[in-house]
């Protein structure tokens, strides 16, 4: 027996927000503030993990909360630059019309977040924005989208979760949620290289709007996931 998916959860950036520009501007202020001699294409390989993480990746091992602040207020200044993908706000309405559930799980802070969806995303309502803290780790690890469903009430065979890059599918693996690969995202190239491995490649969307398809349909329960 099929089991509908009743919770859609969203990662934020690369699947409903275009950020880049945003990000590498906000990148651009900690270069200078810091001089530091990293460009945004190194900072952009790790998109989707926490902050601190990218900044030890780029082997940055102190002023941790200064660059992340810089990079924050940054972020706010630049919140112009930040565009919903094309048909999300359509889109996340029909969800909504269905009678589905819709949060965030992503590695931007909450503060940021909510900026974000109070300025682009009027008139949709998200039961909840799971952001890293420390009571739980962060993506790749499954604490988030589990402290969601735990605080929504549903069980991981009732969600699902769409990323865009391989970190995303990781958690959504770890928490058991059927997985939905958005290939319009900001890791368009690890997509084929990342999935070579799996016999069942994940269900894929070329635009947002793709995913009423797998919802609507309900095909995302069978065995790839």
């Amino acid at each position: 027996m099929k089991i509908k998916k009743k919770l859609i959860i969203f990662d934020f950036d690369g699947v409903l927000i275009d950020s880049q520009q945003n990000m590498e501007l906000s990148w651009i202020c900690v270069q200078r503030k810091f001089n530091l001699n990293i460009p945004f294409k190194e900072y952009k390989k790790h998109l989707g993990k926490p902050f601190k993480y990218i900044l030890l990746l780029l082997g940055i091992k102190n002023n941790f909360k200064k660059i992340k602040s810089c990079y924050d207020n940054a972020s706010i200044k630049y919140i112009n630059k930040i565009r919903p993908y094309p048909y999300v706000l359509s889109t996340l309405k029909k969800i909504l019309k269905e009678g589905k559930e819709i949060a965030i799980v992503t590695s931007k802070d909450k503060k940021r977040s909510k900026i974000i969806v109070k300025k682009l995303f009027k008139g949709i309502n998200f039961s909840m924005i799971s952001s890293p803290e420390k009571k739980f780790r962060s993506k790749p690890d499954p604490d988030l989208i589990l402290k969601t469903l735990t605080h929504l009430n549903y069980k991981p065979g009732d969600a699902l979760y769409c990323g865009d890059t391989p970190v995303d599918f990781e958690t959504a693996k770890k928490a058991k949620v059927a997985f939905i690969f958005a290939t319009y995202g900001y890791a368009k190239l690890k997509f084929k290289i990342f999935f070579r491995f799996y016999k069942k490649k994940p269900y894929k969307i070329k635009y947002f709007s793709d995913l009423l398809k797998i919802i609507l349909l309900n095909i995302c329960n069978d065995k790839r996931f």
